[in-house]
């Protein structure tokens, strides 16, 4: 008598199966590497956008700051004078999608130049595009400082400059920038 013993079979797959689990198993490290990041990313982004959306007049930008839900806490402030002579802050928060510029008018009397932290007579929140790779300065002395800057740091320059001249000068003429803006709260006009 003879017993016959089948060799034991391990798994067997189709083709069809097993271009199936793949197919699952590269979507799910898709959404972990990813769209995950991304979507983290976004929602911050949204909170961000809704912090600024509460900033009044009145407000300190250095209250302003602290109120900002930005996680990164690294931004760039420029202090200047706007075309009327008014000082201004602008505050730019740079995120991988989008700039967002935010833009104080400070109620210091014009020509006095101390600087101390302020409450503004208005802020407005601008979005603006990220800055393009091969960005060239649109006018002669944003190009000149640019070409002054670091080279990785010369379109960052121009773009910062650009946007810069544009709201504290002629919004009426902005040689092509595109900006949108997402919050302003100007205070009253009062009536002599």
């Amino acid at each position: 008598m003879s017993t016959s013993t089948k060799p034991r079979r391990w798994f067997q797959f189709g083709l069809a199966s097993i271009f199936v689990v793949t197919t699952l198993v590269a979507i799910g490290c898709w959404g972990y590497w990813v769209a995950l990041p991304r979507w983290k990313v976004y929602q911050q982004q949204m909170s961000f956008e809704e912090s600024v959306k509460l900033l009044r007049s009145g407000v300190t930008p250095s209250a302003a700051s602290k109120a900002i839900r930005w996680p990164s806490k690294e931004t760039t402030s420029i202090v200047t004078h706007d075309a009327q002579g008014r000082p201004v802050e602008m505050v730019i928060y740079d995120w991988p999608d989008a700039i967002y510029f935010v833009y104080y008018v400070l109620s210091r009397a014009p020509g006095d130049r101390r600087f101390k932290d302020e409450s503004c007579i208005s802020v407005e929140v601008f979005r603006v595009p990220s800055i393009p790779l091969d960005y060239q300065s649109q006018s002669k002395k944003r190009r000149d400082q640019a070409n002054r800057a670091k080279p990785e740091e010369a379109a960052k320059v121009a773009y910062f400059g650009d946007y810069l001249d544009f709201f504290t000068g002629d919004r009426d003429h902005n040689h092509g920038l595109k900006h949108e803006i997402i919050h302003a709260d100007r205070a009253p006009k009062l009536v002599p």
